[in-house]
């Protein structure tokens, strides 16, 4: 009896030792992968009593070869493949869409033509760590000079060429890969574990502090599903809000080949002496595929 009763004990334990799993950025050397970011936003502004919303849509997509890899780190080259952009307000409207065969009309819509399509085919590396970490970035600085000087002299092109270099330059990307991939526990996980991470995100003054907790749900072949829940500070205090969503990681590589979250924040932000209302919905979705 008590023979059976350490053969179900070792039978209990065993099982429960295989159902834990361990994730972090770990995809081979050689492999090959598309790389898609979509990011749609809502803001909503009350400016001296008068309410202003801008809506916003970007899709970037990269191809992705992990080109070296140790022990501790992946080097990995993107390359921009394809930018979707869409601005509309009650000020301004304009859209790129670097599949689209029709000439851009109007001077907004060249103009961004002109800054967008300097990506196309532009290459760059990031050294990844194994917990997700950003290490470097190098290979941005290149791309954003060729945006000013396609956007020549005029003075508002290159007010525009400057926020286009703060949104694509070292930093801007550092935030932007970190925020998709430091999402590693650390540890082996199984169905109902918790983990946290803590990261700062965003550029140019606007930065976010984020504390992420991610549940995984399950394993299902080399499929492990995970809810995600975030409580957002920005701006000091000035931007408050939660985040909510979903990742599927693919277990072998780690890397997260769905992902899918949903931002809501809101407060009051001084600017110019004033304090402006401000609500922004953002949903942040990432799609990863391997290329055979």
């Amino acid at each position: 009896m008590k023979k059976a009763l350490f053969v179900v004990l070792w039978v209990c334990v065993g099982l429960t030792a295989m159902a834990q799993i361990t994730l972090n950025f770990n995809p081979e050397k050689g492999s090959k992968y598309e790389y898609q970011m979509e990011m749609i936003q809502k803001i909503s502004q009350d400016i001296m009593g008068q309410k202003m919303d801008m809506n916003q849509k970007m899709v970037l997509t990269y191809d992705m070869d992990i080109i070296a890899k140790s022990a501790t780190e992946s080097t990995i080259e993107f390359m921009y493949k394809d930018v979707v952009y869409n601005l509309g307000s009650a000020m301004i409207n304009a859209s790129y869409d670097s599949k689209s065969t029709t000439p851009p009309s109007g001077n907004v819509n060249e103009m961004m033509a002109k800054i967008f399509s300097c990506l196309l085919n532009k290459k760059f590396t990031l050294v990844l760590t194994a917990d997700g970490s950003v290490k470097s970035v190098e290979g941005m600085q290149a791309i954003i000079d060729d945006m000013m000087k396609a956007m020549g002299n005029d003075m508002a092109a290159q007010q525009m060429g400057q926020q286009m270099s703060q949104q694509f330059g070292d930093e801007a990307m550092k935030a932007s890969f970190e925020q998709a991939f430091k999402i590693y526990p650390g540890k082996a996980i199984k169905a109902g574990d918790s983990w946290t991470i803590a990261q700062q995100i965003g550029t140019g003054g606007m930065d976010m502090n984020l504390n992420t907790t991610y549940t995984l749900k399950s394993t299902n072949g080399n499929i492990a599903p995970a809810d995600v829940k975030s409580t957002i500070n920005g701006l000091n205090g000035q931007l408050t809000g939660t985040q909510e969503g979903s990742i599927e990681f693919d277990i072998k590589s780690g890397l997260p080949m769905t992902s899918k979250m949903v931002q809501k924040v809101g407060g009051k932000v001084s600017a110019n002496g004033m304090e402006i209302p401000m609500d922004i919905t953002s949903n942040i979705n990432i799609y990863v595929k391997k290329v055979k």
